[in-house]
């Protein structure tokens, strides 16, 4: 019976050793969808990005939020309308506080899901708009 699939184990003649393994309940889906699939599929919106901060947005009288750095090519974000500059303050009708809170977001949506995003352009405009995850594991 698996309990685990390694991931990691670090040796040293100071110390025994530290192995770091992937709990079978937590890997199970992802093999099935594998075996099935040949692949598992990966939410991906297409940016770059940076977090705005509590204190950078003070400073710069901006919003607190996910900068975006860089737009994809093509991406959902690209077909949506977000653009360099844009800063990410709602995604799937959750607040962004930064891009963590926006890398959760999007891992927490599906494949060809639409979602709502709320972005702030030129640091006074708001815009909603509409995009279309896609998996990031199709793309070449």
């Amino acid at each position: 019976e698996v309990i685990g699939i390694n991931t990691a184990k670090y040796n040293s003649s100071m110390a025994e050793g530290m192995g770091y393994a992937i709990p079978s309940n937590v890997i199970s889906p992802v093999i099935q969808d594998l075996l099935e699939n040949g692949t598992q599929p990966k939410p991906y919106i297409g940016i770059k990005g940076t977090s705005i901060t509590t204190e950078n947005a003070e400073l710069y009288k901006l919003p607190v939020g996910a900068l975006i750095m860089e737009v994809a090519e093509g991406g959902p974000a690209e077909e949506a309308g977000i653009m360099v500059g844009d800063i990410i303050t709602a995604f799937n009708g959750k607040t962004v506080m930064d891009m963590d809170s926006l890398i959760e977001v999007v891992g927490e949506t599906k494949v060809g899901d639409t979602i709502d995003v709320h972005v702030v352009r030129n640091g006074e405009t708001g815009h909603d708009l509409k995009l279309v995850i896609a998996d990031k594991n199709s793309i070449n």
